[in-house]
C-alpha cells in the first residue's frame, strides 16, 4: 500500500482518537504532536523517519524535561504504530535512539519530610484565616495523606466520602480516570478523617473542594487563586521554595514505605497504580536515611 498523505493521516489518527476509546487529555497530546510534525514539512507517512523525530525532539531545547518529551515520543510512537498496521509506513523510526536520557534534576521529588510535616502543621493554623484557607488546608492534607492524583482529589464529592467507623474515599470512575486501577476504595487515617469532618460542613452542597462560587470543582481563578499557585504561596510562608501537587504523591510514596512502614502492595493499591513498577518510580530512597541505617552494621567475620 502507498505512503498516504501527512495531512490526511493527521486527520485519520485525530477522528480515531475521538471515538471515546481514549481520554481527552490523551487526543490533545496527540493532537498536539501530530502538529508540531507537521510543521517540519512531511509530506507522506513515509517522511515520519528516526530523522524526522530527531529534528523533532531537538527543536525541544537542552532544558527539556525528559520525561515530558519521552511521552510525546509515545504519542508518536502510536502514531507510527497505525500507519504501519495501515501498510502506510514500510519501517518504524528508531526510537530507543531519539529518546532523551534522564537528568540529574528529578523535578517530582518530595520535598523533605520534615519540610513536609512543617507545611501541614502551618496549614492547620492558618485555617482560621478563612473558607479559602480552610479549603486548601483539607486539600493538601488529602493530597498528602492518601497520595490521590490533583485532579482526583478535586473531582471528589460529597457522596464519595465516608466519615464513619471506617473512614474512606471512593475516587469514581464518573469523569474518566488516567488507568481502570484508579478507580478505588481510599482507607483515610485518623488524622485525615478527623480533619475532615470538620471542613465537610463548610464544603457543600456537591463537591468536596468548591470553587468559591460553589458551582463545580476548585479548578479556576487567578493564577495565585488556583490550587497550586495557593499551594505554592502556603509553602514558600515556611520557607519551601519549591512544592507541587504531583511532588506530594511522591512524597507519599516514598514515605508510606520510609516513614510509616507501608507495605510496598498497600502503597500501590493506595495510590492506583495497576503496575508494581510503576509504584517504584514514586519510591526515592536512593539517599534514604533508613538505608543507611540498615546496612550499617553488616560486616564480615571470621570463622570461629
Amino acid at each position: 500500500m502507498p505512503p498516504l498523505s501527512y495531512p490526511e493521516f493527521q486527520g485519520r489518527v485525530l477522528r480515531l482518537y475521538s471515538t471515546g476509546r481514549h481520554a481527552p487529555a490523551t487526543r490533545t497530546r496527540m493532537a498536539q504532536v501530530l502538529a508540531e510534525l507537521a510543521n517540519l514539512g512531511p509530506v507522506t507517512t513515509a517522511d515520519l523517519t528516526t530523522d524526522l523525530m530527531a529534528r523533532w525532539v531537538a527543536l525541544k531545547g537542552p532544558t527539556a524535561n525528559h520525561n515530558t518529551v519521552n511521552g510525546l515520543l509515545a504519542s508518536a510512537a502510536a502514531a507510527c504504530s497505525y500507519a504501519l498496521d495501515e501498510g502506510w509506513l514500510d519501517r518504524r523510526p528508531a526510537w530507543r535512539r531519539v529518546r532523551l536520557r534522564p537528568t540529574g534534576t528529578v523535578q517530582n521529588a518530595p520535598r523533605a519530610y520534615e519540610e513536609m510535616a512543617r507545611l501541614l502543621d502551618d496549614l492547620i493554623v492558618h485555617r482560621a484565616d478563612g473558607w479559602a484557607h480552610h479549603r486548601l488546608c483539607a486539600l493538601t492534607w488529602t493530597i498528602a495523606l492518601t497520595g490521590l492524583r490533583r485532579d482526583e482529589a478535586l473531582r471528589l464529592q460529597l457522596g464519595d466520602i465516608d466519615l464513619g467507623d471506617d473512614p474512606s474515599l471512593t475516587v469514581s470512575p464518573r469523569r474518566r480516570l488516567k488507568t481502570e486501577s484508579s478507580a478505588r476504595a481510599v482507607p483515610l487515617p485518623d488524622a485525615l478523617a478527623e480533619l475532615l469532618r470538620g471542613w465537610v460542613p463548610w464544603s457543600g452542597p456537591i463537591w468536596l473542594f468548591p470553587g468559591a462560587r460553589h458551582r463545580g470543582p476548585w479548578t479556576g481563578g487567578s493564577a495565585s487563586g488556583r490550587p497550586l499557585g495557593a499551594l505554592q504561596a502556603a509553602a514558600r510562608r515556611v520557607g519551601i521554595d519549591h512544592v507541587t501537587w504531583h511532588s506530594m504523591r511522591h512524597a507519599f510514596g516514598t514515605y508510606g514505605l520510609e516513614r510509616w512502614g507501608l507495605p510496598v502492595w498497600v502503597v500501590q493499591r493506595v495510590m492506583g497504580h495497576r503496575d508494581p513498577r510503576t509504584t517504584e518510580h514514586y519510591l526515592h530512597l536512593d539517599q534514604s536515611p533508613a538505608i543507611a541505617a540498615a546496612v550499617r552494621g553488616i560486616g564480615y567475620r571470621p570463622a570461629a
